[in-house]
């Protein structure tokens, strides 16, 4: 490249260059390769035998159910009202970590949908089904009552005429602001330096 004059070896020549200046790749032997690699892996004591085994305990293994309990929860935490691609997301969320397979997130997401925890709400503007679960119904009727029993209460009620006595100051200040930037200005328009 030196030779040639090139100085940015990402342009056209300096590509050019680079490739034709490479060495090239020797043939593996790859019998030869496998037999160094087996030897590597038998001074390491892992044989054949114990690969076996592990393919078998593999096999074996039965993932533990996504739990439910902690999925209804995380659905609600941050929403009243969720759904169906919320109850996946949230699953498959779960399921990273639980290692789990898409076969558990479709297994969870039924049972999710068949849980007597659960309420349909229907469809939503956007044509998607709804859903909350019973605690969240619960509370929100909870709240409603609550509202209700403190509207009926009238022990904190305020004097009319304190109300009206705090509307006439408001309207006195409103005033009072009113003038003084009418003065401001004035005083502006009078005096431009």
């Amino acid at each position: 490249m030196k030779e040639l004059g090139v100085s940015n070896a990402s342009s056209k020549i300096g590509d050019a260059i680079t490739l034709n200046s490479r060495a090239y790749k020797k043939a593996v032997d790859r019998p030869q390769l496998f037999s160094k690699w087996q030897t590597a892996m038998d001074n390491l004591d892992f044989d054949i035998n114990k690969l076996s085994k592990l393919k078998q305990l593999n096999r074996n293994h039965f993932m533990e159910p996504l739990p439910l309990s902690k999925i209804l929860n995380d659905l609600t935490q941050e929403q009243a009202v969720f759904r169906l691609q919320d109850i996946y997301a949230c699953t498959a969320r779960e399921a990273q970590f639980q290692k789990a397979e898409l076969i558990n997130i479709e297994d969870t997401v039924r049972e999710v949908l068949d849980s007597k925890l659960i309420i349909n709400l229907g469809i939503d503007i956007n044509n998607n089904q709804i859903y909350t679960t019973q605690e969240m119904l619960n509370i929100e009727n909870k709240l409603i009552r609550n509202a209700e029993l403190l509207n009926k209460d009238y022990s904190f009620q305020l004097d009319e005429k304190d109300i009206f006595k705090a509307i006439k100051e408001l309207e006195q200040k409103k005033n009072s602001l009113f003038l003084m930037n009418k003065l401001r200005l004035s005083f502006q328009y009078a005096n431009p330096d």
